[in-house]
């Protein structure tokens, strides 16, 4: 599931001519290895660790950012 709306929102940015950042991409990496924190709250709502993941991906997206 999460394989294909990956791809629509590639699809949809490349169609739209916008820049993609994939934090679904990285929060299924991290999801697949033992942690001691949880990237959800429940099943649709990040927790403090997923807000901060996604923030710091945002964060490196930005031009200028070292």
């Amino acid at each position: 599931m999460h394989r294909n709306i990956q791809e629509q929102h590639a699809s949809l940015a490349a169609l739209t001519g916008v820049d993609l950042v994939n934090v679904g991409i990285i929060w299924e990496a991290l999801q697949s290895r033992p942690q001691d924190f949880s990237l959800y709250d429940d099943c649709n709502h990040p927790s403090i660790y997923g807000s901060y993941l996604s923030a710091l991906m945002f964060y490196a997206y930005f031009p200028g950012v070292t």
